[in-house]
């Protein structure tokens, strides 16, 4: 708006004192013999003069037109948004000016002790506190290395081991791969196996004299309490149900339960080898029962 108004200005002003002169109608002499001068310059002039008042009629003319528009306002509304917004940016660049000046005197008015003590005693108290830190982390890495150290002798101890057990295996290997080595393990693998056998013979023989010493065969469940001498009866034998029991988790393991069948037992014996934790009943059926799993 404002360079608007300066440029109206300075062409009126132009106006003025064309005007001015104009209106003098002074006579310019001739250099070259002293006379007025012609005619002829005095019509240019006045045809200047009209095409000039021309172009003021037309000037206004346009600005009649453009403030009838509102263009004229609606750029006056946005020049007007601009300079405010301008305005606002001059001032608080100001505002930061001064409070830049202000830090800046605030630094500079900060007053150094002449003394150098208070300088020696800040440096002997952060050269203090790094020495402690320093300490601290000499205390930590000597403990790493402390378990660094051990875990370094455990690791070594159990390497030696197994170096010490693959050296003996194969050793063991070397050795098996010979044909001499190999007919050896045969013979000491079927006399241990003899000797197993005999051993549960052993066992099983002296088991069977126990139980026919202290568990005679013994009359099932319902048999008659008085019986004609020579009369056969149905006897329940431990030893047999013990055998049967033994068949059956070694014959049957997937299925190892014996069915007891009325008539075919004695419910003390049965009671007995439970009791003593010989054998076990099936959780759904108590009807059967099968031999405790010794195996380790």
């Amino acid at each position: 708006m404002w360079i608007e108004e300066k440029l109206k200005e300075i062409i009126a002003q132009a106006a003025r004192d064309f005007d001015q002169i104009i209106a003098e109608e002074r006579k310019i002499e001739s250099s070259e013999d002293g006379t007025a001068r012609g005619s002829h310059l005095d019509q240019i002039l006045f045809d200047q003069k009209n095409e000039r008042e021309q172009l003021w009629a037309r000037l206004h003319e346009l600005e009649d037109t453009f403030a009838t528009s509102g263009s004229r306002k609606l750029f006056v509304l946005k020049v007007g948004a601009q300079v405010k917004y301008l305005s606002t940016l001059k001032v608080e660049q100001q505002e930061l000016g001064k409070d830049l000046k202000e830090q800046i005197e605030s630094v500079r008015e900060i007053r150094r002790p002449k003394d150098e003590t208070v300088n020696e005693l800040q440096f002997k108290e952060r050269l203090h506190s790094t020495v402690e830190q320093l300490h601290e982390a000499l205390k930590t890495v000597d403990q790493e290395l402390t378990d660094t150290t051990e875990a370094l002798r455990r690791e070594q101890t159990v390497l030696s081991e197994c170096q010490q057990i693959t050296e003996v295996l194969q050793q063991r290997v070397e050795e098996a791969r010979q044909p001499e080595a190999m007919q050896r393990a045969s013979i000491e693998a079927h006399e241990t196996l003899n000797r197993l056998r005999d051993k549960h013979r052993t066992i099983m023989g002296e088991l069977i004299n126990f139980v026919n010493e202290h568990f005679p065969p013994h009359p099932v469940d319902g048999a008659p309490e008085m019986i004609d001498e020579g009369d056969e009866v149905d006897t329940c034998e431990l030893a047999f149900l013990l055998e049967d029991l033994m068949n059956l988790a070694v014959l049957k393991p997937h299925d190892p339960y014996l069915t007891l069948i009325e008539g075919t037992y004695w419910s003390p014996y049965i009671e007995t080898i439970i009791k003593a934790g010989i054998a076990v009943r099936d959780p759904e059926n108590s009807s059967r029962i099968r031999l405790v799993d010794f195996r380790v």
